[in-house]
């Protein structure tokens, strides 16, 4: 009995070291030059915005982790600033692209060119030239909020069609964070 209460304390304690070990590397590598100042905005910082959540920092260029994106006003990576539109071209189609982190276009090695509103825009404008995707997904959103987000700041681009690309966080949010206010986690 003693032997295993040794070897169990034994066991805590490695995982303990490994654990502090981890934590203190990972601490080192965000204090580097190009690492993680926590006292500057960062891809992870949080604007909470009333009913529609979290939004990413607005007008922000995270270049890490060999991500390179840049986010636009109220923390939507698109290049289109949805609080002054610019005018619709005679030919132009608008489709705006909304959903959580995968429409957002969130993943490895992210850069504006590689979103999927990026490569929507580029196959939908092989089929029909002028066609501008505008990007107002947000990662960890909800189908509530992106209807919230759609009705304060979409109408004034003229949509000609919306692209909806919900799925995971309709389930996972809800259920890993219960009904707070029936939308982003924690909101």
């Amino acid at each position: 009995m003693r032997k295993h209460l040794i070897n169990t304390l034994i066991t805590i304690a490695s995982t303990l070291v490994g654990l502090y070990a981890c934590l203190w590397v990972y601490d080192r590598l965000l204090d580097t030059p190009s690492g993680r100042d926590l006292g500057k905005p960062h891809i992870s910082s949080f604007d909470l915005y009333p009913y529609s959540g979290f939004h990413m920092q607005a007008n922000f260029h995270h270049v890490l982790w060999g991500h390179d994106v840049t986010s636009g006003p109220l923390g939507f990576w698109t290049d289109v600033d949805v609080l002054h539109p610019p005018p619709k071209g005679k030919d132009e189609v608008r489709v705006i692209l909304i959903g959580g982190s995968g429409a957002q276009g969130q993943g490895d090695h992210m850069t504006n060119d590689t979103l999927l509103a990026h490569r929507l825009q580029v196959y939908m404008a092989q089929q029909r030239p002028g066609v501008r995707v505008i990007n107002m997904a947000m990662g960890g959103t909800i189908s509530y909020q992106n209807f919230v987000a759609l009705n304060l700041w979409a109408h004034p681009l003229q949509p000609d069609l919306i692209v909806s690309y919900s799925g995971f966080n309709e389930w996972h949010v809800p259920f890993d964070y219960g009904d707070e206010g029936g939308s982003y986690m924690g909101f």
